[in-house]
């Protein structure tokens, strides 16, 4: 087995100044789960969490600068320099269950219940998250048998996966999420009772799904995602408009090839990653918006119009998305329509291609033609040309009137 080591120079400071203050006040602390795991497979963790014996309120008051939040799960934001947050938590342990009532509901609303780090550790969902690492001994310490799982590329549910998902089906979103980023395999009792209790997802709190199926789609594998998604029957679960989409095989090769054009180049601001991708998901419900596009601009304006009215706004407001996140993408769309088709490519001018949305709607347009298709020397040159108007300095020269001189009137 692979002799899995760790040192404090490769955690984060400000984690490793939590973890190190709860000790100097004598609780026990260590840094855990997904940062743990990132490490030992060679990834960054984006973020660190803490695990500590302190209690929220006691956490409080060893950091000036820390808020309690959550209802059904409290923990701590320690909160430092430009808003970073280092989320520390209590060591809690599982909700107890009556082995003999088949009829109890065992999904959790209240986690609250504080335990041992054994019991912790035994709360959480799956063995690689399981991990808990020491700075002050410099030790990984593995009560779930994590380590072999990591080594083995392997997704196991800690304790019984019947219960597990019960307890808390968005578990299943996470267990995708987990096997697609990290390119590791389901283990097969653990996926079994995933496609168990998939129809268990629509008794956990609707807010709760709708965040787990963002970061699903957003982890950097969309496609794969999707295809885990599919294949265990998850996505009838979450998106049943989406599955004819997608077992359709021109439609869904198209839409896959978007998502990794998307995975490869998403856009520089994180705020527009659910805005471009709200287009690509629903793309079999936009296709005659982009088999319109080589026709007149009423024609392309009234498809965008009907379209939006009947099919992009409900579905947009059931994903989730807000009065001015529906906007925004109607906006995308419009800036697609005036590009047309890349067979009569249109030079945009500078006012439009100052805006924001500008580079995002671009991505797009080139994406859903690719994946149509089209040979990438034309789009090269389409993008040529839509780049080829004057700048908004020279079209305010251009226009600029000089007041004519009055004839000079001879004496007479």
């Amino acid at each position: 087995m692979t002799d899995f080591t760790l040192s404090p120079d490769q955690m984060d400071p400000d984690a490793l100044f939590v973890v190190r203050q709860l000790q100097r006040h004598r609780h026990t602390a260590y840094m855990v789960g997904g940062s743990i795991r990132d490490l030992l497979v060679g990834r960054t963790p984006k973020d660190y969490d803490v695990s500590t014996s302190a209690t929220p309120r006691e956490i409080r008051r060893i950091f000036n600068y820390a808020r309690v939040i959550g209802r059904r799960f409290k923990l701590v934001h320690v909160v430092f320099k430009n808003n970073k947050i280092i989320e520390t938590s209590t060591f809690r342990k599982a909700p107890e269950h009556d082995q003999n009532d088949e009829a109890e509901d065992l999904l959790i609303r209240d986690d609250n219940l504080y335990g041992t780090p054994e019991e912790d550790a035994f709360r959480r969902d799956f063995t690689i998250n399981g991990l808990f690492y020491d700075p002050r001994t410099e030790r990984i310490i593995d009560f779930v048998n994590g380590l072999p799982d990591i080594e083995a590329r392997l997704i196991r549910c800690i304790g019984d996966p019947d219960i597990r998902f019960q307890e808390d089906p968005v578990r299943i979103l996470r267990a995708l999420r987990f096997a697609a980023k990290l390119d590791f395999t389901i283990e097969e009792n653990t996926l079994h009772h995933m496609q168990l209790h998939r129809d268990q997802l629509k008794l956990a709190a609707p807010r709760r799904v709708r965040d787990e199926t963002w970061k699903l789609l957003l982890c950097g594998k969309a496609s794969t995602c999707v295809n885990l998604a599919q294949s265990t029957g998850v996505l009838h679960m979450l998106a049943p408009e989406l599955v004819p989409s997608f077992e359709d095989p021109r439609l869904g090769a198209q839409i896959h090839a978007m998502l990794q054009m998307f995975d490869d180049g998403p856009p520089e601001d994180p705020r527009l990653f659910t805005i471009l991708m709200a287009p690509i998901l629903f793309y079999a419900q936009l296709e005659p918006l982009w088999d319109d596009l080589d026709g007149a601009w009423k024609t392309r304006n009234d498809t965008l119009e009907v379209l939006s009215r009947e099919t992009l706004e409900p579905m947009l407001l059931r994903f989730g998305f807000s009065k001015f996140e529906r906007a925004v993408v109607r906006d995308l769309l419009q800036i697609v329509i005036r590009l047309g088709h890349p067979e009569n490519p249109v030079t945009m001018p500078e006012r439009i291609r100052e805006r924001p949305l500008f580079p995002a709607a671009l991505r797009l347009w080139e994406w859903t033609w690719a994946a149509r298709g089209l040979p990438e020397d034309l789009l090269v040159r389409a993008n040529l040309v839509v780049h080829q108007g004057r700048t908004a300095t020279a079209v305010r020269r251009r226009r600029r009137r000089h007041p004519r001189r009055k004839p000079e009137v001879s004496p007479s």
